[in-house]
């Protein structure tokens, strides 16, 4: 609860499961979420789906379903398996329901450092604002329990 408290209250508007080498959008500017250190403290909870997969594309169809279940979601663009640097990606934008206002999201996914494994990174920033009041570690959040879901259903275990 008191983490949750303090997660509304940080001014941060850009969450990701990877702040080394974060997931960058498809569309917009580079960029890099700030605040790091206070990031890693406050949403260590928040870390990268690693799926027990060899197939790519296999993974990234059920990223991509989830990302499409999800509520106020648009599917914006994509970057299919298939590319020359052995990753994927989508990016998505979330319109909040009380006022309307947009949220960049890009899922990434790449082979695991050992063979037979995907890592899912996922990466939610406000278009406006500097802080989101927890909203976007929240989407992360919701986004990776609908992809565990997915990946069980399809008979894919997560590492």
């Amino acid at each position: 609860m008191l983490l949750g408290l303090l997660r509304r209250l940080l001014p941060v508007h850009d969450i990701s499961t990877d702040y080394e080498d974060p997931p960058q959008f498809l569309q917009g500017k580079p960029s890099r979420p700030q605040l790091v250190g206070l990031l890693r403290l406050f949403y260590a909870d928040i870390t990268p789906t690693t799926v027990a997969a060899s197939e790519l594309a296999v993974v990234y169809a059920a990223a991509l379903d989830a990302a499409r279940s999800m509520p106020c979601w648009e599917i914006l663009e994509e970057q299919q398996p298939g590319s020359s640097n052995g990753t994927a990606s989508f990016q998505a934008v979330a319109t909040t329901k009380a006022m309307r206002f947009k949220d960049d999201i890009v899922v990434r996914l790449g082979q695991g450092r050992g063979s037979g494994s995907v890592v899912v990174d996922v990466r939610s920033r406000s278009r406006i604002g500097q802080g989101d009041i927890g909203a976007n570690g929240a989407r992360i959040l919701q986004y990776q329990r609908k992809l565990s879901s997915l990946l069980q259903e399809r008979h894919l275990s997560k590492l």
